[in-house]
């Protein structure tokens, strides 16, 4: 393994590789003093702070395989309607690297705590080999209202929206498959939309996600624009 290139380097949240153990010790040497410094490589659980690098760079195999065994088997993932785990972090990011429709992924720590979608998790994207453009959406704070066949089932609270969809936690009284109206209100559009959908998942604990069925231009514009004003703010807080 020693001078295998498996390892990348997590710097002001942007993440750079992948080099030989001895390029990494180089730019750790030559950075000392950034304390956003992280390295990683596929088999370990999360990224590691430069002090563990120099004291295990010298037996790099038997620290990993210590990091693994460390790794609690908590993490779950939902794909497809059907829940997945409990299963050691490695073991998730193997199978989610398989998976090709990586749209509608979720995940979470622990039993009990709440889904949340990949794309909110720069590192698990990066391990699991999926690109960031791919996902062209961005967090929000709002609600919904879901009607279906003409009466209002349900609230929820708005996580995520794209130009082509939206995810909310909170939801009630709807299946997979279903056609609905949405509300949606967000201080960051400025306006309410009333926009039919498809409901593409629900987890058993309220986390949805829909797919716009008939967006007009005007609303996939503004959609949009949030979006990528989103998208921008964020790379320019990197």
């Amino acid at each position: 393994m020693s001078m295998e290139k498996i390892w990348f380097i997590l710097r002001q949240n942007i993440v750079t590789g992948p080099y030989t153990p001895e390029e990494i010790t180089s730019r750790l040497e030559k950075n000392d003093s950034d304390n956003s410094l992280r390295v990683w490589c596929r088999e370990l659980t999360n990224w590691k702070k430069p002090e563990w690098w120099h004291t295990n760079s010298h037996q790099l195999n038997l620290a990993i395989q210590s990091d693994i065994k460390a790794d609690p088997e908590t993490w779950f993932y939902f794909h497809k309607q059907k829940v997945h785990g409990p299963m050691q972090k490695n073991q998730m990011i193997n199978e989610i690297a398989l998976i090709e429709d990586f749209k509608d992924l979720l995940y979470k720590s622990e039993e009990g705590k709440e889904w949340d979608e990949i794309f909110n998790n720069d590192q698990l994207l990066h391990a699991c080999n999926i690109s960031k453009r791919s996902f062209p959406r961005a967090s929000i704070d709002g609600f919904l209202k879901i009607i279906k066949d003409q009466k209002a089932v349900t609230l929820g609270q708005l996580r995520s929206v794209s130009e082509g969809g939206c995810a909310a936690s909170g939801v009630t009284a709807i299946k997979k498959g279903d056609h609905v109206t949405l509300l949606l209100k967000s201080s960051s559009l400025y306006q309410e939309f009333l926009i039919k959908a498809e409901v593409r998942y629900i987890t058993q604990d309220g986390m949805a996600g829909f797919q716009f069925s008939d967006t007009n231009s005007t609303i996939k514009s503004i959609i949009r624009d949030f979006v990528e004003l989103k998208i921008a703010e964020e790379s320019r807080a990197i």
